[in-house]
């Protein structure tokens, strides 16, 4: 099991409701990508792990795998 560091849940905990139903230990942000918003989430430093999803499926698909990331040094993105 992956320990709490720096206030990221271990991965048991990695889907634990923040605010806005999202865990808190994520940044959400905007940008525009042909012309249409897109959000996506952020957390951790090092380097850069970029997460996409398939069709009907968001961030919480892999939300275990996230947590588990950041607590290991790297920075995670992912829609």
């Amino acid at each position: 099991m992956v320990s709490q560091v720096d206030g990221v849940p271990d991965g048991t905990a990695a889907t634990a409701a923040g605010p806005a139903g999202h865990p808190h230990w994520l940044t959400w942000k905007q940008t525009t990508v042909a012309g249409r918003r897109a959000e996506y989430c952020e957390a951790g430093t090092g380097p850069p792990v970029l997460f996409l999803h398939g069709l009907g499926l968001d961030h919480r698909a892999y939300g275990r795998a996230l947590s588990r990331l950041v607590t290991a040094g790297v920075r995670v993105i992912a829609p």
